[in-house]
């Protein structure tokens, strides 16, 4: 029996609002509430992608379309259950939420498990229950330790007062019900069914959600321009010029030399001096790279890392393949200078590395 069930308020004899309960009701506002909350998560999603795109980021895509589809259906889900469970029932109590006043707090009306509706009757309504032309007085039906539940079969009519407010309730059938469910109000006007609160928990969820493809955002790719695909070395350039343009390159990339010297193991806490000798092609790549001196015994390790970094910088093309050496000098004790190592690479006219050094080309 899904027969639609009106309950109207009077105060003082006066009508003051109605409702009607229903499945088609429930669906209605259900699948309002839950487009609501979608739309607001989908319109978050197409936020956060603009603003990352704007940024110069990009998202992983399969990652980015299957966190907005989880988000979407968690608000829009949250949304559909949280409307359908309240609108299922008529509650009376002291709360703003409730659908009237009552000094205490009672569902009145809810939604059996089988299908239909029930009224709850509690000690000290009065009222009247009209069935099949059959008046049965409320206060011969009420218990005082328990709520009694009478189904709301169709014609049942009951009239019930809870101190000075009353309601009808009854169950409609016919022509009634069709122009119940055919002139329904736009929204409930219940504040816990308020727009604003879909709004709200939606762009929580979808807050909630952004973690996961924000921590998987990239820097988005630079087309790479012509300049960028000229090598630095001129071609007309001499042996000489190319050696120092090579010490250069060193230079630019001397950061991943600190590794081999900061922090210095003990038995490396002195000043020394390592030569690399490496083979380049002339596409710059190193074909072979070997340690032609080093100040450092067998027990310090910065003569194999210095060479393993040399040999993994990257070079520009050069004018024809070539083999150098590249001298790689620590000038202070790094233990005991507090600004950092001290590094000079290619010789006394060459370059300085260091945290505190000052670099030069000459």
């Amino acid at each position: 029996m899904n027969q639609p069930v009106e309950i109207v308020t009077l105060e003082r004899g006066v009508r003051q609002a109605s409702r009607t309960l229903s499945p088609q009701l429930e669906q209605r506002f259900g699948s309002y509430a839950a487009s609501l909350a979608a739309g607001v998560s989908a319109a978050g999603f197409l936020a956060f992608a603009a603003m990352t795109w704007a940024s110069g980021f990009v998202l992983h895509a399969p990652v980015f379309f299957a966190t907005a589809a989880a988000g979407m259906g968690a608000a829009a889900g949250w949304a559909w259950r949280r409307t359908v469970r309240r609108i299922a029932h008529f509650r009376v109590g002291p709360h703003m939420e409730d659908d009237a006043f009552a000094a205490e707090s009672l569902q009145m009306v809810r939604k059996r498990r089988g299908g239909g509706y029930e009224l709850a009757l509690a000690h000290g309504m009065t009222g009247v229950i009209e069935e099949d032309q059959v008046r049965r007085p409320i206060e011969g039906l009420t218990h005082r330790a328990r709520l009694v539940w009478v189904p709301l079969l169709p014609g049942l009519v009951a009239r019930i007062d809870i101190g000075q407010t009353t309601f009808i309730v009854r169950s409609l059938e016919g022509a009634e019900a069709y122009t119940a469910l055919q002139s329904p109000p736009v929204r409930l006007a219940l504040p816990s069914l308020a727009p604003k609160r879909f709004v709200s928990q939606a762009l929580v969820v979808t807050f909630t959600a952004l973690v996961l493809p924000f921590s998987t955002a990239v820097a988005a790719p630079q087309q790479l321009s012509h300049a960028d695909m000229v090598s630095s070395i001129p071609a007309q350039s001499s042996a000489w010029q190319v050696e120092k343009l090579v010490y250069k390159a060193v230079q630019a990339q001397a950061h991943k030399l600190y590794a081999c010297f900061e922090p210095f193991p003990s038995q490396c806490a002195m000043s020394g001096y390592v030569g690399v000798g490496v083979k380049l092609k002339k596409n710059g790549d190193v074909v072979k790279d070997w340690v032609s001196r080093s100040t450092y015994g067998a027990s310090c390790p910065a003569t194999a890392c210095v060479k393993d970094v040399i040999a993994g910088l990257f070079f520009d093309e050069l004018p024809e393949p070539m083999t150098l050496v590249i001298p790689v000098q620590v000038l202070e004790n790094p233990l005991a200078v507090r600004g950092g190592t001290r590094v000079q690479v290619g010789g006394p006219s060459g370059l300085t590395v260091g945290h505190d050094a000052r670099v030069t080309i000459d």
